[in-house]
């Protein structure tokens, strides 16, 4: 927690940080005070199913951190667990649960489902049909979780990335003009620009 509030101290317009994969509660922690939470998933089975768990466990997560009471956090850490007593297992149907627990419980999940925007972006991407697969996602997580993930864009499988990996040097630096690179600046203005302020 200390790491936390000392990167948003930094004097810095913007701090990148690699996760990696797993659901560790740092991991998730690091994820969830992100003001720009990006899922990078590729379109293969195991990480699809990796990106899911993902999205779940770090649902409950937020969920359990700002729960404002003791039985409330108590709770949620049972219905984390696959065999808890309320059959819950997803998302959506711990959000059911919560509606029903009174005004000011459901006022609360409304608004942390409301401020919980996770984007995704596709990488190594062959066909038309593995870009495809972030739409799917983004329908899936709605229909099933009843949260709202945004499809942010792919980047293309591409050998330059692995030619500038054993060069050791950047690859939109090596290679700027290939569609690898392009595919990064797309993606990176995109996400500059949602984060730009209008102005007063």
């Amino acid at each position: 927690m200390r790491l936390l509030r000392d990167l948003k101290n930094l004097d810095a317009d913007y701090i990148l940080m690699d996760l990696g994969a797993g659901t560790s509660f740092n991991t998730l922690d690091f994820f969830l005070a992100a003001d720009t939470q990006l899922l990078v998933a590729v379109p293969e089975p195991t990480s699809i199913e990796n990106a899911y768990r993902f999205i779940k466990s770090s649902f409950y997560r937020l969920i359990r951190l700002h729960s404002p009471t003791t039985e409330l956090r108590t709770f949620v850490e049972e219905a984390m667990d696959r065999n808890n007593q309320y059959g819950i297992r997803t998302p959506r149907e711990l959000l059911a649960h919560l509606r029903s627990m009174g005004e000011e419980v459901e006022a609360f999940a409304n608004n942390l489902v409301e401020g919980y925007s996770p984007q995704l972006v596709l990488n190594q991407v062959r066909t038309a049909s593995d870009i495809r697969v972030g739409n799917a996602m983004e329908n899936a997580c709605l229909k099933y979780f009843g949260i709202y993930i945004e499809y942010r864009g792919f980047v293309h499988n591409h050998d330059a990335v692995r030619k500038s990996v054993l060069q050791r040097k950047p690859l939109m630096k090596l290679f700027p003009k290939e569609e690898v690179s392009e595919d990064l600046k797309r993606l990176l203005e995109n996400i500059l620009e949602q984060q730009k302020v209008p102005p007063s």
